[in-house]
C-alpha cells in the first residue's frame, strides 16, 4: 500500500479497473480483489494490526535508542575533554615535580660544595696547625691540679696543654 493511500481507495481502484475490463459480476469483482491481494482471513487481519502494532512499538524504541546514543555521544565527548585536560595537568604537574626536583639537586649540590670546600679548608688549617711550633690559637685556660709545691693548681691551654701566658698561677 502506497504511503497516504487509504485501503478502502485502494479497494475502490481495484473495483474500477475490474469493471473497467468487463467484469460486472460480484463474483468477478470479488476474483479482482483477491487477485490485488486485499482478502484477508480474520487472523491474518489480526495478525496484521499485531505487526503493525509492534513495528509502531519497534519505531518508538529505536527513536529512544538513537537520543540515547546522541546523549551518549555527548557524554562521551565531555569525558574525552575531561579525561584531556586531566592528563594536561598531570603533564605540567609532572614538568613542575621535575622542575623542583632539578633545583632541589642543584641546591644539595652546591650546598655538598660549600661543605667539601669548608671540610677542606679546615683539614688544610689542621695540617698547617699540626706542623706549625706555635700554633695561632687562642689559648683556652683549665685549671690543671698542681704538684706540691703548687697546692692551688695553675691554668693550662685546652688546646696546646701548655701553661696559659706562659706562668703558674
Amino acid at each position: 500500500m502506497k504511503r497516504g493511500e487509504s485501503a478502502v481507495s485502494r479497494l475502490a481502484a481495484v473495483i474500477l479497473r475490474a469493471q473497467e475490463s468487463g467484469h460486472r459480476t460480484p463474483m468477478g469483482i470479488a476474483v479482482a480483489v483477491e487477485s490485488a491481494q486485499m482478502v484477508m482471513s480474520p487472523e491474518v487481519a489480526a495478525e496484521l494490526e499485531e505487526l503493525r502494532t509492534r513495528v509502531a512499538d519497534v519505531e518508538a524504541e529505536r527513536a529512544k535508542l538513537i537520543r540515547w546514543r546522541a546523549e551518549d555521544g555527548k557524554q562521551a565527548a565531555k569525558s574525552r575533554a575531561l579525561l584531556s585536560e586531566r592528563t594536561r595537568e598531570l603533564v605540567e604537574m609532572e614538568a613542575d615535580r621535575n622542575r623542583w626536583k632539578a633545583r632541589v639537586a642543584e641546591l644539595e649540590g652546591s650546598a655538598l660544595e660549600r661543605a667539601r670546600a669548608g671540610l677542606d679548608r679546615l683539614a688544610a688549617d689542621l695540617r698547617a696547625a699540626a706542623t706549625d711550633p706555635e700554633p695561632e690559637h687562642a689559648h683556652t685556660t683549665v685549671m690543671a691540679r698542681g704538684e706540691m709545691d703548687e697546692p692551688l693548681g695553675y691554668y693550662i691551654c685546652g688546646i696546646c696543654g701548655k701553661p696559659a701566658g706562659g706562668e703558674v698561677r
